[in-house]
């Protein structure tokens, strides 16, 4: 049972809502798709958000398209979500960028075109954006993309990523301090990287972190 205090506030929200009050049409939204102060409802859900992302709301516009993107709402569409993210970037999001870079690298919800991609994740990691960084040290590394591969330039932007608690990065760099690429190699901050990334539920970094401590290497055997 709705307390009294909510009920008041979805009948608020409800008001502003109404008049196209688009942060009003984005909270009710969230309420009724994160199931938290009132139950789940997800067509309620898509219906204020979508309204809110109509109305213009950057963070509608993200959240919209990644529900869309990933089939939050029990469908997929990709179509979308690329217009909504082109959007949203426009407005100076950062991350929308981003997600252009990646729906372009793998041709969703648009004509698959690599030039493009690099040239988005090069102004999102321009910006400091974790996931672009991430993407700019993988093309170092494996040398791709007309990238020359160069281990201690993917050193420096994993380490942009990592201090942004992006857990791929930390987990790459664990990598690289483990074998040796781009660094010298350092066992003990090989463990402190995976031991970051693992934290978050990368599943290669748990498994590392297991055999170094099956074997004693970095850390004492346990």
């Amino acid at each position: 049972m709705l307390t009294l205090d909510i009920s008041s506030k979805i009948e608020e929200l409800k008001q502003l809502a109404t008049q196209e009050n688009a942060k009003a049409q984005y909270e009710l939204g969230r309420m009724y798709f994160d199931n938290k102060e009132i139950p789940q409802d997800m067509n309620e859900a898509e219906k204020w958000i979508t309204k809110a992302a109509m109305n213009g709301l950057v963070d509608a516009e993200m959240f919209l398209g990644y529900c869309l993107e990933t089939g939050q709402f029990g469908r997929y569409d990709y179509e979308l979500p690329f217009k909504l993210y082109q959007m949203a970037a426009e407005k100076g999001n950062i991350t929308a960028l981003t997600y252009i870079g990646n729906m372009y690298m793998t041709g969703t919800g648009t004509q698959q075109n690599t030039e493009k991609a690099v040239e988005y994740f090069v102004k999102a990691s321009n910006h400091y954006e974790p996931m672009a960084q991430l993407h700019m040290g993988d093309f170092y590394f494996f040398g791709k993309y007309g990238f020359e591969q160069n281990y201690p330039e993917a050193i420096l932007w994993y380490e942009k990523a990592a201090s942004q608690g992006d857990s791929e990065a930390q987990y790459k760099l664990g990598y690289c301090y483990d074998l040796g690429f781009g660094v010298i190699q350092d066992l003990k901050k090989a463990m402190e990287y995976y031991t970051l990334a693992a934290k978050q539920n990368v599943e290669e970094a748990q498994f590392n972190l297991g055999n170094h401590y099956l074997d004693g290497q970095g850390v004492d055997k346990n």
